[in-house]
């Protein structure tokens, strides 16, 4: 109900389109959990209507066992938003925590960022950032799931049963690999994403400006016969760009 005052409210607001209602077939089971009824230790999570046992008396004693321990602070904290989702294998669970806010300010010039294909980032700083669906890590990963995919489709095609298809524990079987496989490609881009933005803002810059076109055209030719690469070009007009939004807000 709280989630659906909100959307009604964006809504009304222009902020957003007219709710939707969750897709019993194409909705990611996911629910909210009350922030005052959970409980955290290092190892456990309690919440309200879980329970293993179906005795009453027995309900109220079980803790779900967490897969990674003592990620979540639990002496002096306030749960904001717990949300628990399911992904077709493992179960998660995300809350947001209340930090006190950052009084150091950043001590470096800013920098220009152009998002490309070739490279996942060049920055003005001439540092850049490789894509990771270009290293052999992904590729053979890519490989492994396109194989698995033939396969699938080859047994479907092997049990078709008249105009249907008979899912067999084989491809049920088959099937949770290629989940699998692609659970471990979205976290190993996700995880190299995280380690890129980390490092940029571990620099301290005072601003970043971001602009992701993709042109055909890598290298930048001028009249003046000035030859440079297309995307640290466009770096540096994003640097020069922040500079004077900067210098305007600080005269303002």
């Amino acid at each position: 109900m709280k989630d659906a005052c909100e959307a009604y409210r964006d809504f009304f607001k222009g902020y957003t389109s007219f709710p939707r209602f969750k897709s019993k077939k194409h909705s990611a089971p996911k629910f909210y959990q009350d922030n005052v009824k959970i409980q955290f230790t290092d190892t456990h999570v309690k919440m309200e209507g879980f329970s293993t046992s179906r005795k009453k008396n027995k309900q109220k004693l079980n803790w779900i066992r967490l897969a990674e321990h003592s990620r979540i602070p639990t002496e002096n904290v306030k749960y904001m938003n717990p949300r628990i989702k399911h992904d077709r294998l493992n179960w998660y669970i995300t809350v947001g925590i209340e930090y006190e806010s950052s009084t150091s300010l950043p001590s470096n010039e800013g920098i220009g960022i152009d998002l490309g294909i070739k490279y996942l980032a060049i920055c003005s700083d001439e540092h850049k950032y490789l894509n990771i669906n270009k290293t052999q890590r992904v590729k053979k990963l890519e490989k492994r799931k396109r194989r698995l995919q033939r396969s699938i489709s080859r047994k479907y095609e092997n049990n078709k049963e008249g105009g249907s298809y008979c899912k067999t524990s084989n491809i049920i079987k088959r099937e949770k690999e290629l989940l699998k496989l692609d659970r471990r490609l979205t976290n190993t881009r996700q995880n190299y994403l995280h380690q890129t933005t980390s490092e940029m803002v571990k620099q301290e810059p005072s601003f970043i400006c971001i602009e992701d076109l993709k042109l055909s055209d890598r290298i930048y030719r001028c009249e003046c016969g000035n030859v440079i690469d297309r995307d640290y070009q466009a770096a540096l007009n994003l640097k020069r760009y922040g500079e004077m939004i900067l210098k305007q807000q600080s005269v303002a």
